[in-house]
């Protein structure tokens, strides 16, 4: 898949100062306000963050957020990134990279305030602060064992931009395979930037689109086996993940519905109907005047295997090969296997038991 995006509207601002539009929110402000002191594990760095406006008292793990300059593809970008430090153990506790899908959505304004990170922006955030959205504090955050770190990618995604040879905005143009040049080059830079990192397990971990963006990424670290990732990659998994179609060209592009091509109108209205939108007496006579072509019995397994395999992706370490790759039927043969053990390890009579044999 072939995108372009268009510069930012904002401009590029100073190194200690970012002012943060909320993507998934429309024109709610945020600021990241940067600092030269930190105080943590790591030597000094100036992007070190150590306030946010709509959070009273301190922040709970250390927190950075700047910009990471490089070039790919004839291209010269700058990718916007945050990183957590972990709560736990954040000189010994995995690196784990995050991607969001899209292509072209925010993981700062979806997966960092919206999904796993340490903070929440909810409907009650600007209820609750007339002067600056309100931060709410994730129970379940990642960064309670791991260290977090995203980048707004591809490069015009988000406060990700491209330059020319005058340093001045200008569109950036990406493809699956050139973009993966240019996350590979920005997670070197990163580790420039923060070479006490160098040593950590990395993790790559995303949804949707990542499907194919990460996949990518790891292919174009092999081709790299000499430096820092291909040597601290130990893992890679993807939740909800676009497989695309095989023999898609720029003409004939494909699709993130596999073998059964596009089906764009079922799936939205499959999103409705799961999120209790449509009543189901609406949703069978949907089915039966569209004609839809996938059934959406075949993805069911695919969906339960996929919650129980991401899981075991996280919780595992892959030897001798960190990437697993499962196809809807190899899926399927995984959900069967890890039924099989988790079901004789459950109690029986218990509700974990009856659960189980729901699925």
């Amino acid at each position: 898949m072939e995108c372009t995006f268009s510069p930012p509207r904002q401009s590029k601002g100073s190194t200690n100062f970012h002012s943060l539009t909320n993507t998934a929110r429309g024109d709610a402000g945020m600021f990241l306000v940067l600092s030269s002191s930190w105080l943590g594990w790591a030597p000094p760095h100036p992007d070190a963050v150590t306030s946010l406006p709509g959070f009273d008292g301190p922040l709970r793990s250390q927190l950075f957020s700047g910009y990471l300059r490089a070039t790919a593809d004839g291209q010269t970008f700058y990718s916007h990134y945050v990183l957590t430090e972990s709560r736990s153990s954040p000189a010994d506790d995995p690196l784990v990279l995050w991607q969001q899908g899209g292509p072209g959505s925010s993981g700062f304004g979806f997966g960092f305030l919206a999904e796993m990170g340490p903070y929440v922006l909810d409907a009650d955030s600007l209820a609750l602060n007339a002067s600056a959205p309100r931060l709410f504090e994730r129970e379940y955050s990642w960064d309670a064992s791991a260290n977090m770190l995203l980048f707004e990618h591809p490069p015009g995604t988000g406060f990700s931009y491209c330059v020319d040879a005058a340093e001045a905005l200008i569109a950036c143009t990406w493809d699956d395979q050139t973009q993966a040049e240019a996350f590979h080059a920005t997670l070197l830079a990163f580790y420039t930037s923060f070479p006490q990192y160098r040593q950590h397990e990395l993790r790559l971990i995303g949804e949707s689109y990542a499907g194919l963006l990460l996949p990518y990424l790891a292919a174009e670290i092999y081709r790299h086996p000499t430096e820092t990732p291909a040597k601290q990659l130990k893992g890679l998994a993807v939740g909800n993940g676009c497989p695309g179609t095989s023999g898609a060209t720029p003409a004939k592009r494909g699709t993130c519905n596999g073998p059964y091509g596009s089906y764009d109108t079922q799936h939205v209205l499959e999103l409705a109907y799961g999120h209790s939108a449509l009543p189901r007496p609406l949703w069978q006579k949907l089915q039966a005047a569209c004609g839809f072509p996938c059934k959406a019995a075949t993805w069911s397994e695919g969906a339960h295997a996929l919650a129980l395999t991401l899981t075991l992706t996280l919780t595992l370490t892959l030897t001798p090969t960190p990437i697993l790759i499962l196809t809807p039927v190899a899926l399927c043969s995984v959900r069967r296997s890890l039924l099989s053990r988790v079901r004789g390890s459950a109690p029986r009579g218990g509700r974990g038991h009856r659960a189980l044999q729901r699925l």
